[in-house]
Formats: C-alpha cells, sequence, structure tokens
C-alpha cells in the first residue's frame, strides 16, 4: 500500500505541470528581411515593455517576454505560431523551450487572462501568430500596431466574450433573434441578414458598427459570414457569461 501511495505522489507533478506553450517558426523559403543586422535589445528595455504591455491588457507581451528570453528573433521575417495550453502539455514545437519555462510562460498567461477578468479556457489551447515574425521597430515604438490593443484581435484570441455577448443582446433588442431559438445570420456586400430577414439601414449601420467595435471587422470585406448555432441562442450566451470573471 505504502509503494502504491508513494507512486500516486510521484504521478501528482505531471498534472501540475500540464500547463504549457508550443512555439513553431516557420521560413516558406524567402523570409522578409526587414532589417539585415537586427537590434539586440536589453533584456532590461524588452522586460520594461512587457511588463507595460501586460499590464495594458496587450496578449501580445508575451511575444516581447519570448524576445526578452532570446527564443525569438526580431526581423527574421519567419513566420510564428504559437499554442498555449492551460491543461496538457502540447506537442513539441520546432523552437526548443525547456519544459519549466514552458510551463512559467503557461502560468503568466493564466495570471493574465484573470487580469482581464476571465476565466482560463482549458478545453481548447489559445492561438496567437506574427506572420512576419517581430519587428524590433515595433516592440520598441509605443503607438506601433503590434503595442496596440483592438477587440478584434481579443475577439480572435476567444478573449472577448464581452463583445459576442453584446452582439446577441442587441440582436435580440433589435427584436432580430431570439433567446429561445437558434440563431443565423450572414453579413456580406450584399446585404446584411439575421434568421433570413434582410435588416433594413438604420440596423445595418448600427451591427457594422459593432462589428467594426467588437470584431475588428464591418463584414463587408468577407464574402460570406454565418453562424448557425444550432441550438437556443441562450445557451451560447450562458457560455459566454460563464467565461466571464467578475
Amino acid at each position: 500500500m505504502k509503494k502504491i501511495i508513494l507512486f500516486i505522489l510521484a504521478a501528482v507533478p505531471s498534472i501540475v505541470l500540464a500547463q504549457s506553450i508550443t512555439l513553431v517558426s516557420v521560413d516558406y523559403g524567402q523570409p522578409v528581411k526587414t532589417n539585415p543586422t537586427p537590434v539586440c535589445y536589453s533584456h532590461e528595455v524588452l522586460e520594461e515593455i512587457s511588463d507595460q504591455m501586460y499590464q495594458q491588457g496587450n496578449p501580445k507581451y508575451i511575444w516581447v517576454d519570448l524576445l526578452k528570453d532570446r527564443y525569438i528573433t526580431n526581423d527574421d521575417g519567419h513566420s510564428l505560431n504559437l499554442y498555449i495550453s492551460a491543461n496538457n502539455a502540447n506537442g513539441k514545437g520546432n523552437v526548443p523551450i525547456p519544459t519549466e519555462a514552458s510551463k512559467r510562460y503557461a502560468e503568466k498567461w493564466e495570471s493574465f487572462v484573470k487580469s482581464i477578468h476571465l476565466k482560463v479556457d482549458t478545453s481548447t489551447p489559445y492561438y496567437l501568430d506574427a506572420s512576419y515574425g517581430i519587428l524590433g521597430a515595433e516592440v520598441v515604438n509605443e503607438k506601433s500596431e503590434f503595442r496596440s490593443i483592438t477587440k478584434g484581435e481579443l475577439y480572435f484570441l476567444n478573449l472577448n466574450p464581452q463583445g459576442e455577448l453584446r452582439f446577441y443582446k442587441e440582436l435580440i433588442k433589435e427584436g432580430l433573434a431570439t433567446e429561445n431559438d437558434s440563431l443565423s445570420w450572414n453579413f456580406t456586400v450584399n446585404g446584411y441578414y439575421v434568421n433570413g430577414k434582410r435588416l433594413d439601414t438604420e440596423q445595418r449601420e448600427k451591427f457594422r458598427n459593432i462589428g467594426i467595435e467588437e470584431f475588428g471587422t464591418d463584414y463587408n470585406k468577407i464574402w460570406q459570414t454565418t453562424n448557425s448555432i444550432g441550438y437556443p441562442l441562450q445557451r451560447k450566451m450562458q457560455k459566454l457569461a460563464a467565461m466571464l470573471d467578475n
């Protein structure tokens, strides 16, 4: 019995250490060299920038941490794909990161999610990408796109349930949807439709603006956008509300 107990205790750390990150760097053959002689920013400078972005609620702070710890290099033009898991160890990427460091990054990410008043998603890994790598000039420029925060970015990171809730509540308020029915919508250059009904000019403008504010697009740039939930809208809204850590 004593051996069994010791075995169980030994197995516990593997559960505790389940948080991890996976980093994949892709060179498509012709990397974009924005700076032939990349600047090696100091650890102190990058740490200060990361801390500031973290406090501002900018999830891209994690790229600065990876740059600070020399796991990635600025201005190399490689596409970067980052997966953050809160409940299991992902497969290893082609950028080696020690287990303890990987866990530390994931734990900080969990703290970040909680700092913006959300519960950590333990069912699906978070995914961030940097199509052309990290540009040093943007990292140190407080007014750069990299240092800015948009709700559209947060939405695609599954970090903006408030925006999606607002969208559904406004649909209900306009009488275009009900909590007890499923929802389908189609917003394109050919018109905005909700459950088969074409929105009038005023409604279209209202939801176009909500789209820009909450999802980063007015959908006019997308040929077709549909969302058929398949179950009562109330269930979807409850799931979104459950993500909030008030």
